[in-house]
């Protein structure tokens, strides 16, 4: 297992209503990142955006993030059956991407991700929840005509990006648990898969034999961290 994440299903997979007018106080998650939030007491999941769920035509399920000093409960949009890993994945491949960002996601399509299933290969863009109502109509059809979105309720700042990248490694293991390989690449990023899959076959493999949890990429060394808050 590449992750080890704690899961909680709600028992319905149909869209709940949110009543924003039940908190007193909206909370923010960059402005509580550092704390320890008790989810079965005090969930913090909202509507970041201005689009209520029982407006989305789709199915949604209650999940919830867990660090040692921070949880927080999440709303995602269900696949559809054929959204769904097949058992023989060999890669799962998942890109961050802005809500509005429907370009660089055909491009994607258009170019380096087509053509991925008749390598068992699955790519699915990860998505916040869409703050405008054309963003939010353009969704919906970008998601019934490719099926290939991870939608999910939090904040989609780039501060929250680690959270991006949790829910995608969640989902991971929830519909594409029977991945060989997960690869995490960005949208302004080649993915060349003729060469990464040849050194999957002639390198990679071999170690994951003895390494089953080997986790491949560059290393920065002796570097120091970064102090100044403005650097990204």
């Amino acid at each position: 297992m590449l992750l080890n994440i704690e899961i909680s299903h709600s028992k319905a997979l149909t869209p709940e209503k949110t009543d924003l007018k039940q908190k007193e106080e909206k909370l923010e998650i960059d402005q509580k990142d550092y704390e320890t939030i008790d989810i079965d007491t005090e969930p913090i999941t909202e509507n970041f955006g201005v689009i209520a769920y029982e407006e989305f035509p789709f199915p949604t399920d209650n999940l919830f993030i867990s660090f040692q000093n921070l949880k927080i409960n999440y709303t995602i949009i269900l696949p559809t059956p054929n959204g769904i890993c097949p058992l023989k994945t060999k890669m799962f491949v998942f890109v961050p991407s802005r809500a509005d960002g429907f370009y660089t996601r055909h491009m994607i399509r258009n170019s380096w991700g087509a053509n991925l299933a008749e390598r068992s290969i699955v790519l699915k863009f990860i998505v916040g929840w869409p703050q405008e109502q054309k963003v939010f109509e353009l969704m919906q059809e970008e998601l019934i005509k490719f099926d290939d979105l991870v939608v999910y309720d939090i904040d989609d700042s780039y501060r929250n990006l680690y959270l991006k990248v949790y829910v995608a490694l969640q989902w991971q293991q929830i519909f594409c648990s029977t991945a060989q390989y997960i690869l995490k690449t960005d949208d302004d990023t080649i993915v060349d898969f003729d060469r990464l899959l040849w050194w999957i076959d002639n390198d990679f493999g071999h170690r994951v034999s003895k390494y089953p949890a080997a986790v491949f990429g560059g290393m920065i060394k002796r570097s120091s961290p970064i102090r100044n808050e403005k650097h990204r």
